[in-house]
């Protein structure tokens, strides 16, 4: 676990150094740019022209983001894989029966995400590693166009520089997705050095996006196939790719109501799976906190589990509707605060009709109703 933890700070660590780096550089360059562009003007004017610089910078960061999430999209078709869902910060492009459509969705620790799927397992030697790697290598095919294009522009002040900077932003995503690095959550290079030395990461990979292709068709965990959900072996919860299928377990689990289910598997998970990266922990943590608030709703037990980093989690994943779910019963069962509670199941309505999956929405619908028949039986119990 010490290791894991070591890794888990080195990645982040590195991330932080090597885009400090890049702000710096781009700092210190857009400062001589903007003296040498203005030498005889006014702090009006070298203002309004930092302001632009900082909008160049903005806007060359975020196409390099949809040039990476393009880049899995592009190679994966390429390798075979079916079209599941496109997301660029919240806005989200999901296949439906009817056709793709357009969603609302975030997920903690991601500025996007694709998801395809591939049908044939083909005894694990199905092709992943253009897939994982797909973004950082389109990253870096842009930002060496870009290098070629800022060399015939140097005329242009305005547009040199977005080159420039769009090119930087682009080698600092190839190198922060491709050189293998754990954090908040596993970098491509990560899952493809995992998927490169296990078999087992190659099913569960292949699992997980069978699921996902399923959920996009508007199917529940608890109507999937059972060898789906398969925990791994303690010895393959090394990685996040094998840990994720243990907390589909857990959310499987809480689908189909089975709550003894739930707190068995999750705390199974806590306590032996190295990989689980911190977002899935701190998830399967709350919902072992819902299923402990509707059986015994023991406060120790609770208090142990609603930790500072399940707190900083259901902070970050407030849009989340299983975080809503899990904060309304806690506000019910817990602090016996009808008013609270409320207010999170007027926030669940207003995330609930953006979510991309109405499989899922029904399903935290049947846990929210369910929170609050407890509820009503607690307080018969108690005489109130």
């Amino acid at each position: 676990m010490k290791n894991e933890k070591k890794k888990l700070h080195l990645g982040q660590i590195i991330t932080v150094v090597l885009f400090l780096a890049l702000c710096g550089a781009a700092g210190f360059f857009g400062a001589r740019y903007i003296d040498t562009s203005l030498p005889n003007t006014g702090i009006a004017q070298k203002s309004m022209l930092f302001l632009l610089l900082i909008l160049i910078l903005y806007l060359a960061c975020f196409m390099q983001i949809i040039i990476h999430e393009g880049g899995h999209l592009i190679f994966g078709l390429m390798t075979g894989y079916e079209f599941a869902s496109f997301r660029i910060g919240s806005i989200m492009f999901v296949k439906k029966k009817d056709g793709i459509k357009v969603k609302r969705f975030s997920l903690a620790g991601t500025g996007g995400q694709c998801l395809l799927y591939i049908n044939d397992y083909n005894d694990g030697n199905y092709p992943y590693i253009l897939y994982n790697l797909g973004g950082s290598l389109n990253n870096l095919i842009w930002s060496v166009l870009a290098g070629i294009l800022y060399l015939f522009t140097r005329g242009n002040r305005y547009l040199s520089a977005f080159l420039i900077l769009f090119a930087a932003f682009g080698i600092a995503f190839a190198i922060l997705n491709a050189v293998p690095m754990s954090g908040a959550v596993n970098n491509d290079g990560k899952n493809t050095l995992d998927l490169m030395r296990s078999s087992n990461a190659r099913r569960c990979f292949y699992e997980m996006m069978k699921i996902n292709a399923l959920i996009t068709k508007e199917v529940r965990l608890k109507d999937m196939d059972d060898e789906l959900f398969v925990i791994p072996e303690k010895e393959y919860l090394n990685n996040a790719l094998s840990a994720s299928i243990g907390a589909n377990a857990v959310s499987r689990e809480m689908d189909k109501m089975n709550f003894a289910g739930v707190i068995e598997k999750g705390h199974y998970m806590l306590q032996n799976a190295e990989g689980l990266i911190p977002i899935y922990k701190s998830a399967v943590k709350l919902e072992i906190i819902y299923a402990e608030l509707v059986t015994e709703n023991l406060q120790e037990k609770v208090d142990e589990l609603f930790d500072k980093e399940v707190k900083k989690f259901a902070a970050v994943s407030k849009k989340n509707i299983s975080v809503i779910r899990t904060q309304y019963a806690y506000s019910l069962l817990y602090e016996n605060d009808q008013n609270k509670a409320q207010q999170y199941l007027t926030l669940f309505e207003k995330y609930a009709g953006k979510h991309p999956h109405k499989c899922e929405v029904e399903s935290e619908r049947e846990l929210l109703s369910y929170a609050k028949v407890r509820y009503e039986s607690q307080k018969k119990v108690m005489g109130e």
